[in-house]
């Protein structure tokens, strides 16, 4: 059974239903419990901040000439037509998943009241579950759950945050949209214990995790695993270098020589490994849930806590052995007289103090062995 068909207009998908479906929608426009013919996934501007979206959606319908009762509108500042992500099933159930990834505006548990004037820009995860049968409004329900929560994992597994100890579990901004023919059965359950939740669970993982990996540049990975966004990094890296410059060096032969060890640094899955076990320590020590550590503890950095400079020294050691540990331990000395390293919570000051040390250590060893060479 076909599902679907997609076709593209300029910035727009166009989804088309083979029949009437049954929808739960959560879009800006076409949103509650419906029958739908269309959905459309469109890209807005980066800067879009339309006083009333509905309305705006409620335009691009008639500008495409899809009737106004029966289409549903997904609007993201990504571009919808190269980068979207796609799955479709057939067995046990006909299936199809389509989803768009934006990473902006990415929201935690903390409270926090976010204003649509105050988004950095309109970039969202839209996605469109769209199943053969025929599914009650239980199981609609039920769906909704198993995209959310398929979708937290998706997150956490890419490592995404909203800071060094705050896991993203969504944008604030995500929609979603369950649809189901008025065919087969009646599916009365959707949850994760059924043959379709399992399913729409397994699909919207793979895709929302593949599409994250692709939209993640490497200054994003490098900021949700060390903390710090690469310019930023390499500015405390000369920062530190500063406390024990080499003489008749320039600050740019430097600069030259941090940017190739740290590129050189992240073609190697061993430093990201320790860097993500840091995070992962981060994220469960703010929460309160590494056995004998208070969320107290965690906050006040208490002294019986020894594994951040184990891997510390795991990580200066593997780098450039004893010399990157030294070096290492000098900059632990003096970290509290960096701001931007005193100022970084439990875990993540070692693994910053760590990397520096290990790429001074090398930036000296590059430097002394071509003094020695008289170059």
């Amino acid at each position: 059974m076909k599902l679907a068909e997609l076709r593209t207009v300029k910035d727009a998908i166009i989804v088309e239903f083979q029949d009437k479906v049954k929808a739960l929608s959560s879009s800006v426009y076409g949103s509650g419990i419906r029958e739908l013919t269309h959905v459309i996934f469109k890209t807005v501007d980066k800067n879009f901040n339309e006083p009333n979206p509905c309305l705006y959606a409620k335009n691009v319908i008639e500008e495409l000439g899809l009737p106004l009762d029966s289409t549903a509108v997904l609007l993201t500042a990504v571009d919808v037509v190269k980068n979207y992500e796609i799955r479709v099933i057939e067995h046990p159930l006909p299936v199809m998943v389509l989803i768009t990834v934006g990473l902006n505006n990415l929201a935690c548990i903390d409270g926090k009241i976010h204003r649509y004037s105050q988004l950095t820009s309109a970039s969202t995860i839209n996605t469109l579950v769209v199943v053969g049968s025929y599914l009650s409004d239980n199981a609609l329900v039920d769906l909704v759950s198993v995209v959310s929560g398929a979708k937290a994992v998706a997150f956490a597994d890419a490592g995404l945050s909203c800071n060094l100890h705050k896991r993203a579990f969504a944008t604030v901004t995500d929609a979603v949209i369950i649809a189901s023919y008025h065919t087969g059965e009646l599916v009365p359950y959707g949850g994760p214990a059924t043959i379709i939740g399992s399913l729409v669970g397994k699909v919207v993982y793979e895709a929302v995790l593949t599409r994250a990996m692709k939209e993640l540049t490497l200054n994003e990975k490098f900021k949700h695993v060390f903390g710090l966004k690469l310019e930023d990094f390499k500015r405390l890296c000369l920062k530190v270098y500063q406390y024990a410059p080499i003489p008749n060096t320039t600050t740019s032969d430097i600069l030259r020589i941090i940017d190739e060890e740290l590129n050189e640094l992240l073609s190697d899955p061993n430093v990201w490994s320790i860097g993500i076990a840091f995070r992962e320590l981060e994220f469960r020590g703010a929460s309160g849930t590494i056995p004998g550590l208070s969320k107290q503890e965690y906050t006040e950095d208490s002294p019986k806590i020894m594994v951040d400079e184990i891997l510390g020294i795991a990580l200066s050691m593997y780098i450039n052995g004893w010399k990157g540990m030294f070096c290492y331990y000098w900059i632990e000395r003096i970290k509290n007289q960096i701001k931007e390293i005193k100022n970084l919570p439990m875990f993540s000051d070692d693994l910053v103090c760590s990397l520096i040390g290990a790429i001074l250590s090398k930036i000296y060893d590059r430097i002394g062995h071509n003094i020695e060479k008289g170059d």
